[in-house]
Formats: C-alpha cells, sequence, structure tokens
C-alpha cells in the first residue's frame, strides 16, 4: 500500500494505550529493582517479558486507507485490499474478541488470517472503525 498524504487514512491503537504502557513500565522498574535488591534473575526475566510487551502493545496498529488495512504486530505486518476482507469472526471461549478474517497478500495466496478488531476498540462496530468498515466492506455485516 502506498502511503499517499491526500488519501483519507485513519490509523487505531489499542484502546487504553498510554495507560497500559505506563502501568507495565512501572510495574518493569520495580521489577528490575528486585532484580537488584534481591538478585535473583527471575525478576530479570520478568522485567525482559515485560519490556516486550510494552513494545508490542507500542507498536500495534491498524492503518485504514482508501485501498485497504495494513496490520502491525510485534513483528508482523499483514496487509489487505477491501476486496481481500471476508468476514467478521468470534474467536476465544473466555474472553472472546472479534476478528476481520482476510486473504492475505502472501506467497501462499488464498490464505486466510485475522486482525483483532476487539483489541483497538471493544464496541469498535458504534465507533468510527465500524462506520469505515460498513462504508468499504458491508458484506461482512450481512
Amino acid at each position: 500500500m502506498d502511503h499517499d498524504p491526500h488519501r483519507r487514512t485513519a490509523v487505531f491503537h489499542r484502546q487504553s494505550r498510554t495507560l497500559f504502557i505506563s502501568l507495565m513500565l512501572a510495574f518493569t522498574i520495580i521489577t528490575l529493582i528486585f532484580a537488584f535488591v534481591f538478585g535473583d534473575t527471575f525478576y530479570l526475566v520478568i522485567a525482559v517479558a515485560d519490556v516486550l510487551i510494552v513494545i508490542d502493545v507500542f507498536r500495534k496498529r491498524l492503518l485504514v486507507t482508501e485501498q485497504g488495512l495494513e496490520y502491525r504486530a510485534f513483528f508482523t505486518t499483514k496487509r489487505a485490499r477491501w476486496t481481500d476482507v471476508k468476514s467478521i469472526v468470534t474467536k476465544g471461549l473466555l474472553f472472546a474478541q472479534e476478528y476481520l478474517c482476510i486473504t492475505t497478500e502472501s506467497p501462499e495466496s488464498g490464505e486466510e488470517e485475522f486482525i483483532p478488531l476487539s483489541y483497538f476498540d471493544k464496541s469498535w462496530k458504534d465507533h468510527i472503525l465500524g462506520a469505515i468498515l460498513r462504508e468499504r466492506v458491508p458484506h461482512i455485516f450481512a
């Protein structure tokens, strides 16, 4: 997808991202203090895991353009044209999340992948993300 500044784009990040990252960084600092005070590598491993979680949350985003979608996660980027969007699916038993089912532009054409919608906004259907999807891919709401 090219990023022409004259096209309409919308970028979505995790709901309450700033608060989440702030809390995780505070927890990481406390864990590092424990690691140095007690000299235990367990706390150091926990601190490293915390930093990786913060990086993941900071990096995740959904970019919506005139041509389609781009989803960025920790080590991956998924791109799909609007014609590649197939449906909305719900996954998970205890904490059900809604995902956008897409056919990717990967070399293994026809492979289905999923973009988490609930991650960006629990009530995404009632907000701007839902409005954009209803405009661009109305068939997924049928």
